[in-house]
């Protein structure tokens, strides 16, 4: 069961004291993480539009980041708008301009500086933000300015549209920042049927109602024939464990991340599967392995794959590692869960 642990009266403090934050700012420099996707991209079209509204020079950190391949064609149709309305540069002319000591740097959707689009100088800064929704890890960014991180929230950009209600003055959100955060949304939740609560409805509601374009954003989600043929051939070399698990091993090729929660999403499906594990090298990084699991909400891969070194959430997460082949990925994927299922205590 998905339970809201967020006040709203924390929501209201921590959105003033965001904006007294940028507010005490020279510039305001917004990193994603890598492999950027809706969620990512959208909080950080929406905080760049804040940072503008309050006239301060605002920079996304995201051009030439590996990013979702989705993602990237919604940006390739709203490129001319998003040139109009925002200022995207590379992590190198970030590092040549910002000033570590009066600027501020926002990490959105992340707090890991080795997943983050800033990474190489992220340890240098002295005025840091995060705005996210996974849980905090040992790998988390250090000595931070403030942090609003809340794993109750489906996803960041849940966060930031609560955040921008709950300031006093008006902050212009168009078409293309509603729709990508609102594809944010759906695809976090996989369309409102996980970590779904009634504030991501209303989220939502909002976005709709700042002008997303939902039939747009449910046509940038759509596959073309390769691409599903592909996904459903991975599906068949998934084979169950333990009565309640599904894992694909693939072996014989390397694929994107994207793909990989795809397809651990769609063996979910499967009548009695409780969790699923998508296991393979990467096309980011063909000299790791990479794993993508999801659960029904009713048992928690969030621990598993912290045993691996990984993180995310009670009902998504991942680790990618060095080192190691996709059969013994695999085989300590197995002996994670055989304990887990002796101790009895990862099903809630």
């Amino acid at each position: 069961m998905w339970v809201e642990t967020r006040s709203k009266v924390r929501v209201r403090i921590m959105a003033q004291s965001i904006q007294e934050a940028i507010m005490e700012s020279n510039r305001v420099y917004i990193a994603g993480h890598v492999m950027s996707d809706f969620d990512c991209m959208g909080a950080c079209l929406a905080l760049s539009s804040w940072v503008h509204a309050l006239g301060k020079e605002v920079f996304i950190v995201l051009k030439d980041v590996p990013r979702d391949e989705q993602l990237q064609e919604m940006m390739n149709s709203f490129v001319t708008v998003i040139q109009e309305r925002h200022t995207l540069i590379t992590p190198d002319e970030a590092m040549d301009s910002i000033d570590y000591n009066k600027d501020l740097l926002i990490m959105a959707d992340h707090g890991i500086p080795a997943i983050s689009s800033v990474k190489e100088f992220v340890d240098q800064c002295n005025r840091i933000l995060v705005i996210d929704h996974h849980r905090r890890s040992d790998a988390f960014v250090k000595n931070t300015l403030l942090t609003y991180v809340e794993s109750s929230a489906s996803s960041a950009c849940e966060l930031i549209v609560e955040l921008l209600q709950n300031i006093p003055n008006h902050i212009p959100i168009y078409e293309m920042e509603a729709t990508i955060m609102y594809l944010g949304i759906l695809v976090d939740t996989n369309r409102f049927k996980m970590h779904t609560d009634a504030r991501t409805f209303e989220a939502a509601a909002a976005l709709q109602n700042w002008g997303a374009n939902t039939s747009r954003a449910e046509k940038a989600l759509c596959e073309d024939y390769l691409y599903f043929s592909m996904k459903n051939a991975l599906i068949q070399q998934a084979k169950p464990y333990y009565n309640h698990f599904m894992i694909a091993a693939i072996d014989d090729e390397t694929l994107d991340k994207t793909m990989m929660a795809q397809v651990s999403q769609a063996l979910l499906l499967i009548k009695g599967c409780v969790a699923s594990f998508t296991i393979a090298k990467v096309k980011t990084n063909p000299n790791a392995v990479a794993v993508s699991a999801r659960s029904d909400g009713s048992y928690n891969v969030q621990k598993i794959m912290e045993k691996l070194n990984g993180g995310g959430h009670f009902s998504a997460a991942a680790v990618e590692r060095e080192g190691v082949s996709v059969q013994q990925m695999k085989d300590m994927i197995l002996n994670c869960i055989e304990e887990e299922l002796k101790n009895e205590g990862n099903i809630a």
